[in-house]
């Protein structure tokens, strides 16, 4: 297809990944957490290495904000093979435009600044919520400036701000516009679902009737993530994905629901359904005139309710 430049994404981890075969520009660690810990190792310290397996000698590696055992782990291995390291909240930073988020109760965007060893970036539009998606951004412009530095000019400042601006991105706290207000989002570790329940603190998802639709892959956290999200909403549909057998039954997750302790939100009512259409329909009607439902818990099961929606 004669593309100029390509962004690979690891497959499982990095060092034993078949992308780790290629010679890039540049290397991206956005985040490490725990996922995968079957096959990656169960602690950060043995993802961080699996993960640092991508860096290559003497190319530079842009880093989120990791977990600080992760950080030690990856700059070590930067260190032995000479990358020059561009850490967030170090060589540059993000923040958001809070002020502009509250002009208007309904956001679909959010505004921010990113600050690089170039210069500063201000007031550029995600069309993405939440702090993890404004720290994403922040990685792809100090990235975008690195690949300037490498030999395309072209990616200058008003290229990056409109390739940020015009980024479309399914499943990531995905607004469809109905009645209720019915969000997807790919969530399917604790990380992913402690940021979507940070975005649903925004003004306009608060004091509504709030239902939840979830179901999760069997090799995943589903306990550690039901913890998290549960308590922000009044009820909970439990389903599974028809697409891939690696579905939990939505019988399991309810056990698992129910042998939580429910003190931090004892309102929370939990159901059952067979399918995600049903478990749609469900939500929609417990959650009524203007409430929200949020379909979360695995990327199979909220691109499933997408083909139904969309």
């Amino acid at each position: 297809e004669k593309v100029e430049l390509a962004v690979l994404e690891t497959g499982l981890g990095g060092r034993l990944d078949c992308t780790n075969v290629c010679r890039p520009l540049v290397n991206i660690l956005t985040s490490i957490g725990l996922d995968h810990t079957h096959i990656l190792g169960d602690t950060l310290s043995l993802i961080a290495a699996e993960k640092a397996g991508i860096l290559k000698a003497g190319v530079p590696v842009v880093q989120g904000q990791l977990p600080e055992i992760a950080e030690l782990v990856v700059t070590a291995r930067a260190t032995e093979l000479g990358c020059r390291q561009f850490i967030c909240g170090r060589e540059f930073a993000w923040h958001v435009d809070h002020n502009d988020n509250q002009l208007s109760g309904r956001k679909r965007s959010q505004k921010i600044f990113v600050l690089t060893p170039s210069g500063s970036y201000d007031g550029l539009t995600i069309p993405l919520l939440g702090n993890h998606q404004a720290h994403n951004a922040s990685l792809a412009v100090m990235t975008a400036e690195i690949l300037r530095e490498a030999g395309y000019p072209q990616i200058d400042a008003a290229a990056i701000s409109q390739g940020l601006r015009s980024t479309h991105w399914p499943l990531r706290f995905e607004v469809c516009e109905r009645n209720p207000t019915i969000v997807l989002d790919a969530a399917h570790n604790p990380d992913s679902m402690r940021a979507v329940a940070s975005v649903l603190t925004g003004s306009e998802w608060i004091n509504r009737r709030r239902v939840l639709v979830f179901a999760a892959s069997a090799d995943k956290d589903a306990q550690s993530m039901i913890e998290i999200i549960r308590p922000h909403f009044d009820h909970v549909v439990f389903t599974q994905f028809l697409g891939n057998p690696r579905s939990r039954a939505p019988e399991e997750l309810l056990a698992i629901a129910e042998s939580l302790p429910d003190d931090r939100n004892p309102a929370t009512r939990c159901h059952v359904a067979q399918c995600p259409a049903d478990a749609i329909g469900e939500a929609e009607e417990l959650a009524g005139h203007n409430g929200l439902v949020v379909v979360t818990g695995s990327i199979f099961l909220a691109s499933e309710v997408r083909s139904l929606l969309v």
